[in-house]
C-alpha cells in the first residue's frame, strides 16, 4: 500500500502553481522488477526467517521463490498491480494535484503480450483528460519497462545515453515532463531532492538543495555551485526548464 500526501509535502508542492497551462503531460517510470515472465519452475528452500503461508495471506497456494519474496512481487497479479498499479501514485501525483486531474475521458494503451499471472514487460498508456474549470484539456502519456518519449519533450535534458561499454542507456529512473504553453518542467526523478532552473538562453538560473543527508551545507553549497556554471541547448519554444537530479556520494 503507498499513501502519498503531496499538499503537505514542502518538497513536493512547490512545482504545482506553474503547471496551470501545461497540455500536455508525460510520466516515466523505469525498470525495478521483472515482468512479462512465467512461473519460476524450481523451488528454493523457504528461507527460515520467512513464514511463507501467512505471507501468502488469501493468495493461492504457490511455492516460495525469491521471484516473489521480499521485493519483485509487484509484477505479479495475485500480489501487486504491475508497474502503472505500483508506482502511477507517486510519479503522477504532481500533474494530479497540480492539475486538478480527476478521471480520464479516453484511455489507449499499448504494450507487451499479456502473461496470465503478471504485468507486460513494457506499456504506454496515453489518458485524455477534459477541460477543468479554468483548465484546459490535457493529454497524460506514462510509460514503462524501459520505454520512453521522444527526446525532443524533454527541452533539451538527455533521457537516453551510452555505458562504458557503449551500450544504449536510459539515464532517467523515473520523474516527469510537463510540456506547457509558457515553458517545459522536466523532472528526471521523481524522489529527488536536487533542482535546477534552465533559462530561455540555457543557462542554469537557480541551483537549490531540496533534501539531503548529507548534513554539510560547505558540499551542498559546492555542489550547487557546479550546477550552476552548466550549459544547456536552449530549450525548444521558450520558457524556463525545471529539472531535478538525484544525487549519491560515496567514500570508495
Amino acid at each position: 500500500m503507498h499513501e502519498h500526501d503531496l499538499e503537505n509535502c514542502p518538497n513536493c508542492g512547490g512545482p504545482v502553481e506553474p503547471l496551470d497551462d501545461a497540455p500536455r503531460v508525460i510520466q516515466i517510470h523505469g525498470e525495478y522488477w521483472p515482468q512479462g515472465v512465467g512461473r519460476p519452475g524450481d523451488r528454493p528452500e523457504v528461507p527460515s526467517t520467512i513464514h511463507w503461508d501467512l505471507w501468502l495471506g488469501v493468495a493461492p497456494e504457490r511455492p516460495y521463490h525469491p521471484a516473489y519474496h521480499p521485493f519483485r512481487w509487484r509484477g505479479w497479479w495475485d500480489f501487486g498491480t504491475g508497474a502503472l498499479g505500483d508506482m502511477a501514485c507517486h510519479i503522477m501525483d504532481a500533474g494530479y494535484w497540480g492539475l486538478q486531474l480527476g478521471y480520464p475521458v479516453e484511455v489507449e494503451a499499448e504494450g507487451d503480450p499479456l502473461k496470465p499471472e503478471c504485468g507486460p514487460k513494457w506499456m504506454i498508456v496515453k489518458q485524455k483528460f477534459p477541460a477543468r474549470k479554468d483548465l484546459p484539456a490535457v493529454d497524460v502519456t506514462w510509460y514503462d519497462g524501459g520505454k520512453l518519449p521522444p527526446e525532443e519533450k524533454a527541452a533539451g535534458i538527455k533521457l537516453r545515453g551510452k555505458d562504458k561499454d557503449g551500450n544504449e542507456k536510459n539515464l532517467v529512473g523515473n520523474g516527469n515532463i510537463f510540456v506547457g504553453d509558457k515553458g517545459t518542467i522536466v523532472v528526471t526523478d521523481e524522489q529527488s531532492g536536487a533542482w535546477k532552473i534552465v533559462a530561455k538562453d540555457g543557462t542554469v538560473a537557480s541551483a537549490t538543495t531540496k533534501s539531503s543527508t548529507m548534513n554539510d551545507s560547505a558540499v551542498e553549497s559546492c555542489v550547487a555551485g557546479r550546477f550552476l556554471r552548466m550549459q544547456f541547448p536552449e530549450p525548444r519554444g521558450g520558457g524556463i526548464v525545471i529539472v531535478s537530479y538525484p544525487l549519491s556520494f560515496s567514500t570508495e
